[in-house]
């Protein structure tokens, strides 16, 4: 028997929709607390925007952090241009930033990988 009992349950067909719009994307790299990171992206979200939030650890010549990778994407249901998204990840990629108390984050694009840094980065070396 299977999960409904061995009965075949009568499903209607659904009428389906289909929307295809240009893929482009973002991508923020950054280090800190994930819970910092998560609830800065909860409060920017909530003006109308959708991100994933995927937990990262950097390693590197002698050290290792946690931190996240942020994705941002065109979701065809709500499409938004490429220049139009890239400036809402350099937005949060700038609260991120703040907020995590970093020096430094990195938002990629499939055109470019961008770094952004405050400017007494020098200090914090």
């Amino acid at each position: 028997m299977g999960f409904h009992g061995g009965m075949r349950r009568n499903v209607r067909r659904l009428d389906m929709n289909s929307i295809t719009k240009p893929t482009n994307w973002a991508r923020i790299y950054i280090s800190g607390p994930l819970n910092v990171i998560e609830q800065t992206c909860r409060e920017f979200c909530l003006r109308g925007q959708c991100v994933t939030v995927e937990p990262i650890k950097f390693i590197y010549t002698r050290g290792e952090e946690q931190g996240a990778v942020v994705g941002l994407i065109n979701y065809p249901r709500f499409p938004t241009p490429k220049d139009e998204l890239k400036e809402i990840a350099n937005s949060l990629a700038i609260r991120l930033l703040e907020d995590t108390l970093r020096a430094s984050v990195l938002v990629m694009t499939p055109e470019a990988t961008e770094w952004i840094t405050i400017d007494d980065y020098k200090s914090h070396k």
